[in-house]
């Protein structure tokens, strides 16, 4: 759900040893470890040759080849493997090596979720949600967020969330969001644990509590979350439960900017540009611009134009 409340998406990784969250946990020198043994398995188990695709898609413990990631979830997937059928329907939805097959997708996806991947069932109601090889759906989306959700699924949870939240396929409802995101928090779902800092930021279905909105984001930052760093940086910018200040909001917007948080780019731009809690630099301001401008930013798009001229 590309949205204002946004949740990360991971796709399903079960290792030898090592959940998917134990996985990002793992050194380079240990995950590179971890691949060059799972390539040299004679017989390579549907667990295998769903990593070895998911290593190789995200380029984990070795080079990024979205074919040979694709031979690896298609093997997996041949075998009804439902984590495999899922990975291999985001290669169709997304494009990565293949043509995007949005039909094509949507049966991997379905398939997967029908045999109980949970994150099958999340992606599944997003097809339903945003019409990804099938009409568009508003029971659908909710009935597979709900039942992943039910399941103990976070970033289901925090979809849900999401989806009361903004109240635009359902009837807004800012208890049942609050309820989702703490549900999904309390597994560690950091983009949720961002979205209940909100909340009480910006007081939406709760009194404003600046001193609740900080606890909640510098938990969300301080887990490298591109979206908590950044709207960690708006407190010390807007002097929000905190005296104001430029200096750390820039620190922050930089760091959600590495990350490619498009509203980061055009906030540390602006800060570059104007000399606000950083140096005055037009140099640092076009680059960050440029990384926001190629994201779709109009407005960095009209800021590289006055600040080329000059």
């Amino acid at each position: 759900m590309n949205k204002l409340f946004i949740t990360l998406i991971f796709i399903t990784m079960s290792t030898l040893s090592h959940s998917q969250r134990d996985w990002w946990k793992l050194s380079e020198k240990e995950t590179k470890s971890l691949v060059k043994e799972w390539e040299s398995t004679q017989v390579k188990s549907d667990t295998i040759l769903n990593n070895l695709g998911y290593a190789f898609s995200h380029g984990i413990g070795t080079e990024q080849n979205y074919e040979k990631a694709f031979n690896y979830y298609s093997k997996a997937a041949d075998n009804n493997f439902p984590i495999g059928l899922n990975n291999l329907g985001d290669m169709y939805k997304n494009g990565n090596f293949v043509q995007p097959d949005p039909k094509k997708a949507f049966l991997l996806i379905s398939r997967s979720a029908y045999l109980g991947d949970l994150y099958g069932m999340s992606n599944l109601a997003e097809c339903y949600e945003v019409g990804i090889g099938i009409s568009a759906n508003i029971d659908s989306t909710i009935y597979w967020y709900q039942k992943a959700a039910e399941l103990g699924h976070s970033p289901a949870q925090n979809d849900l969330g999401t989806i009361y939240l903004l109240g635009e396929i359902v009837e807004q409802d800012f208890v049942l969001a609050k309820k989702y995101f703490e549900l999904a928090a309390e597994q560690g779902e950091s983009t949720a644990i961002v979205n209940i800092g909100r909340i009480y930021r910006q007081g939406l279905g709760v009194s404003k509590d600046f001193e609740l909105a900080h606890e909640y984001l510098k938990l969300a930052a301080d887990q490298n979350n591109p979206f908590g760093l950044f709207e960690y940086g708006n407190l010390f910018y807007n002097g929000e439960g905190t005296e104001k200040d430029l200096k750390k909001a820039a620190e922050y917007y930089e760091k959600s900017a590495d990350l490619g948080f498009i509203n980061a780019q055009v906030s540390i731009a602006y800060m570059y540009e104007n000399g606000a809690g950083v140096k005055k630099n037009d140099s640092k301001a076009i680059f960050w611009y440029e990384k926001a401008a190629l994201q779709g930013s109009s407005y960095a798009s009209e800021r590289l134009k006055i600040l080329k001229k000059n």
